[in-house]
């Protein structure tokens, strides 16, 4: 779709992998239609979703849940 724009929305580590783990996320979307949304607080969140058309929800993703 033309006009829409795919956002990330997540937290990150604070640590030096996790930092550069965000900014090479950043550099790959950069000139996309895409914006990557870290740390939000529950307003923002509740704002972001609210104008939605779609909303995917990935948390648990991989996860083994058998254990």
């Amino acid at each position: 779709m033309p006009d829409w724009t795919l956002h990330f929305v997540g937290g990150i580590n604070r640590d030096a992998a996790g930092r550069a783990y965000y900014e090479r996320v950043l550099s790959l979307v950069e000139g996309k239609r895409v914006q990557v949304h870290a740390g939000l607080s529950q307003d923002a969140l509740d704002e972001l979703v609210g104008s939605a058309s779609m909303y995917w929800h990935a948390t648990g993703y991989g996860a083994d849940l058998a254990t």
